[in-house]
């Protein structure tokens, strides 16, 4: 997970079109945590934090905000990702992806919701969309070379 993150890192710095919070363009150093886990645990995540009683594929929960004021060129916690390990086993049938692919897509979903990213809408979600698609394939692309 950690190449895979640090290429998507790379992939947003470098593209100034995709928004990424200026202390994160900045930061130095980046950390987060990545869980995967099970749908009981999600499900009790998901009520706990969120007052949805429903498991679900990915959570995350973002440390910071876009009025985070952080010195630059420091060390920055993003905050967590927990994703169901059996939910994103039955959504790669669905979705005919095998579960590597799966789980890459739901991480890097929880990843852009910890930069600030949301879908409160159908065009904010195909934004969304297309960056994680954007980051697999440059993270595909710089494991090939």
């Amino acid at each position: 997970w950690r190449n895979e993150l640090r290429n998507w890192m790379r992939f947003i710095r470098s593209k100034s079109k995709f928004y990424c919070p200026e202390v994160v363009r900045r930061a130095s150093m980046i950390s987060l945590g990545v869980q995967l886990t099970d749908d009981l645990t999600i499900r009790t995540l998901n009520e706990r934090w969120l007052n949805k009683s429903s498991s679900t594929d990915v959570l995350s929960f973002p440390i910071i905000d876009e009025i985070s004021y952080l010195p630059l060129n420091q060390y920055i916690e993003l905050g967590d990702i927990i994703v169901s390990v059996p939910t994103a086993k039955r959504q790669s049938k669905e979705n005919g992806n095998d579960l590597s692919r799966e789980l890459r897509w739901l991480v890097s979903h929880g990843f852009l919701h910890l930069l600030g990213w949301d879908h409160i809408d159908d065009k904010s979600l195909d934004e969304m969309l297309y960056l994680q698609d954007e980051m697999l394939k440059s993270s595909d692309n710089s494991e090939s070379n």
